[in-house]
Parts: C-alpha cells; sequence; structure tokens
C-alpha cells in the first residue's frame, strides 16, 4: 500500500541532492552489482528519507567523519574505490540548506549507505524562504501504511541569494580543470546565473574576450596558467579589470591567501568549498558592483579637470569626457569619430560606457553636449536657442530644445525666461 504524503520541500535543490548521491554510487559500483534506493516518512519528525546503498569497499572508520569534508585530495581517493570529492560536499550542504541532516553507514555487509532526512513542515522554514505562490504540489510517496491529518501544499523554499526576477541572471565564468567537480557545479551554479565554462586560464581568457562576463569563480591549482596568474591577467587588462574574481583553493596558508590577494583577486575561499559561503559572497560582489556602478553614473562629472582621478576607470571617464569636449561644437563629431579618438575599438568604447555610465556612446556625447549647454545658460544672461544648440554640436534647435527638456525636464528658453523673472 501506498500513501501519499504532501509538504513543504524544495524539489530542485532535493533534485540535486539525490543526483549526487547517485552519480557518487554508480561511479564507484561494479559491473553487474545493484544500487538500492528507499525512501520513507517519519510522521512523528515530520522528515523526509531517502538512502541510497551501494556494495562495495567499505571506507574505513577513521575515513568516515571526514567524508564530507575532503574535496578531491588525498592518497585515499586516488586509489580506493570510494571517492570523497565535492559532490559529497555539496550534498551535504544542500541538505543543510534544507534544515536536514545526512550520514553515512559503511560495512562489508551492507556495503555503503548515504541517508539524508529532510523537514517537510511549514514550520521548519520562516517566512523568507517559503514560496507561497509557487504551487507546485510535489508529492513525497512513501512505501509505508501510515495515514496522515496534516496535507499540506507542497511549496518551494527558496535556500539561495536570488536576483531580481525581472533581470536577467548575472553572467559568471566558472574555470575548472576537474570535470567532475565542474560538472558538479554547473549544477548548483545553473540555476542563479547565466553560466560560461572554461577548463584552464588560457581558454578563460578567450572567453572573455567573446562574453560579457559579471563575476568570475576560479580554481587555483590547474595545469599551465594556475588560478594567480589568471587573476593576474584578468585584473591588468583594461577591458575585465572590473570584473570581481573569487579564487578557491586547498592552499590556506597566510602566504597563500596574500598571493591571491595580491594577484588582485576579490574573495579567496579556501577548501573544502562551502557552497552556501560561495553564494553568499558571489551575491555580495555583485551588489557592491551594481553600487559601484551606479555611484560612478551619479558621480560622473563633464569638467573632468575639476576632479581628481586616480583609478584606470576614471582615466577613461576624464579622457572621454575631454574628447567630446574638444569636439564640442563640432556637429560632424560622431560615434565614429569618438572611436578613432578614443584609439579602441568600438564594442570595447561602448562596453566600458555601459558599464560606467548606462549610456552608448552616442547618448554619452550627447549628454555632455546638454550639460556644457545647461552651464552656458547659468554663465551668460542672454543667449539665443539656436546660437546655444550650434555652440555645443547640435545643428537643429527644434531638435536641441526637445532632448534639453527630456533631460533637465523644462526648455532652454523657460530657464533663460525665468532667470530674467527672478531678476526683477
Amino acid at each position: 500500500m501506498e500513501t501519499e504524503y504532501q509538504g513543504y520541500f524544495d524539489h530542485d535543490k532535493l533534485d540535486k541532492i539525490i543526483y549526487n548521491l547517485l552519480s557518487n554510487a554508480a561511479k564507484y559500483t561494479t559491473e553487474n552489482k545493484t544500487i538500492t534506493i528507499t525512501q520513507a516518512y517519519h510522521r512523528e519528525q515530520n522528515l523526509f528519507q531517502i538512502s541510497i546503498s551501494n556494495p562495495g569497499e567499505p571506507i574505513p572508520e577513521s575515513k568516515l567523519k571526514h567524508l564530507f569534508e575532503r574535496f578531491y585530495e588525498g592518497e585515499y581517493r586516488k586509489f580506493h574505490t570510494i571517492g570523497t570529492g565535492i559532490g559529497l560536499s555539496l550534498t551535504k550542504d544542500l541538505t543543510l540548506l534544507h534544515h536536514g541532516q545526512i550520514k553515512v553507514e559503511s560495512d562489508k555487509e551492507n556495503g555503503n549507505t548515504f541517508t539524508v532526512l529532510i523537514p517537510i513542515n511549514k514550520e521548519a522554514y520562516s517566512k523568507e524562504e517559503i514560496d507561497e505562490e509557487n504551487k507546485s504540489h510535489e508529492t513525497i510517496e512513501s512505501n509505508i501504511p501510515q495515514e496522515t491529518t496534516d496535507h499540506s501544499s507542497a511549496n518551494a523554499i527558496q535556500t539561495f541569494p536570488t536576483h531580481n526576477a525581472n533581470k536577467e541572471k548575472p553572467s559568471l565564468l566558472l574555470v575548472e580543470d576537474n570535470d567532475d567537480l565542474r560538472n558538479v557545479m554547473r549544477r548548483i551554479l545553473t540555476d542563479h546565473f547565466d553560466l560560461t565554462e572554461a577548463s584552464c586560464g588560457k581558454t578563460a581568457l578567450l572567453q572573455l574576450e567573446d562574453k560579457n562576463i559579471d563575476i568570475i569563480v576560479s580554481d587555483v591549482m590547474m595545469p599551465g596558467m594556475n588560478g594567480f596568474e589568471l587573476c593576474k591577467k584578468i585584473k591588468e587588462k583594461f577591458e575585465t579589470k572590473h570584473i570581481p574574481v573569487i579564487l578557491l583553493t586547498a592552499k590556506t596558508s597566510d602566504m597563500d591567501r596574500i598571493e591571491g590577494y595580491e594577484a588582485g583577486a576579490d574573495g579567496y575561499i579556501c577548501k573544502p568549498l562551502n557552497i552556501s559561503v560561495l553564494l553568499a559572497k558571489i551575491d555580495n560582489l555583485l551588489k557592491k558592483s551594481e553600487s559601484h556602478n551606479g555611484n560612478s553614473k551619479k558621480q560622473l562629472i563633464f569638467e573632468a579637470k575639476h576632479v581628481d582621478y586616480t583609478s584606470q576607470d576614471e582615466e577613461f571617464l576624464k579622457k572621454a569626457v575631454e574628447c567630446v569636449n574638444a569636439h564640442l561644437s563640432d556637429v560632424d563629431f560622431d560615434t565614429l569619430t569618438f572611436v578613432k579618438e578614443m584609439q579602441m575599438s568600438r564594442s570595447t568604447l561602448n562596453e566600458k560606457l555601459k558599464q560606467l555610465t548606462d549610456m552608448t556612446p552616442l547618448a554619452f556625447i550627447s549628454s555632455i553636449r546638454l550639460q556644457a549647454a545647461f552651464r552656458l545658460l547659468e554663465e551668460k544672461k542672454k543667449i539665443r536657442v539656436s546660437e546655444l544648440a550650434y555652440s555645443v554640436g547640435f545643428n537643429d534647435p527644434k531638435y536641441f530644445s526637445q532632448c534639453f527638456k527630456k533631460k533637465f525636464g523644462f526648455l532652454p528658453k523657460e530657464y533663460t525666461t525665468n532667470k530674467e523673472y527672478d531678476k526683477e
């Protein structure tokens, strides 16, 4: 007899937990052997249980307590059947995020059994974790014939930092040479990010040339170009230096940390990896990046000579502003001329202006010209609208007036009239 039970759980996270445990079991089960999956519901504790067992060499008692902490390191991982890799570490993180627990039992008679217990009652989760609008009605079926009086609606549980659903997913570049680790992390990260992958530093640099990336997560120990070297190259290049970089490494000494930060890393996370810590760090860096960009837009000053520039971004803005100001009255000064004067490709100029000012090159030129027109209105007692338009590079006074009103909320003529009225 089968009884259907409904409860609160995150079906996506549960899917990942089961997938990782099955992958681990399949990898270390020999041919013609059987993997067993069992499930149960503990009514008194409101706990759903799933167990996955596979025959194979038992795990030594001394290794069991470290099993979920290991990160593909140690001689045991290399020469024995049972792996102690990232998959189990991430599985534990997912289980803990679900307010559950995971345990393992190992002996010669029964093989190796991994058991996950997660609460499915509403009271186990905070209001912030429950999405009442997602009535997915996922069900948990138990082969234990018990009755229940509480058939709560199944709802999605929000366990990870989330971004505005109306916005596109942030783009993340994952650089990792270990295929197994990269596959596991892909399943975790693709829910939250537009993921791009690279198996080495050289490939990562090529990916950065072709795609707009918001944040980079890279392993340190890689053949060829290691993570420190990759980070240094990213931070030395003007087009990519603004992208936050998080380094993942088993090297935990103070000198290793110093080397990471000297390379320009924005975050340094030691293995064994805690996925919730990684996601929180990514979320924090993305928010800082958005805030920085927002402040850059607000603080964009067109009279560059009055600002003390120190960073490369500020130097870029200074050069861009001075370039437009030098051609302020030139009606033929357009985007192509701007690109040529800045001595960079059109795509690079467009990307940097978009990142720092949220403007296209054409909008940037227009904004500087309108700011200059506003200053002229303040400085001169009387000036004709046509004269004002021509002096800042507009060849159509009517179009100039429309643009001016759109930016400042009033027509140039209205501002002049108000000035005269204020003086009376």
